[in-house]
């Protein structure tokens, strides 16, 4: 069709696709499985599924920052992701993971 012009968006390679993958699907289901895990444990106490946990929340935001600074991450609605966008994914994420935390570390196994 002359005259016209194709929108296109960036295809999306392998190693990009799948660190995409992880800090949207993935990591938030490791991180679900490691809260079941530490609800089973006594109330309050410390282990390494607990420093595990705020593994994947650390790796999580490193992989939103690659995403973002590396691979063109973009926001929902397809824009190009931001600095500001990242500051506030990870503010969103250590919050929900702190209060995740709390809750089943509040609950007896």
């Amino acid at each position: 069709m002359a005259g016209q012009e194709m929108e296109t968006s960036p295809v999306v390679g392998g190693g990009s696709g799948m660190l995409r993958f992880y800090w949207m699907a993935l990591g938030n289901l490791v991180l679900l499985v490691l809260a079941m895990l530490i609800s089973q444990k006594p109330t309050w106490t410390i282990t390494v599924l607990d420093a595990a946990f705020f593994g994947v929340v650390l790796t999580l935001f490193v992989a939103r920052y690659f995403d973002i600074h590396r691979f063109g991450g973009e926001t929902a609605n397809g824009q190009p992701a931001t600095r500001r966008d990242l500051i506030h994914y990870g503010v969103g994420l250590v919050a929900v993971a702190s209060g995740l935390w709390g809750l089943v570390q509040a609950v007896e196994g």
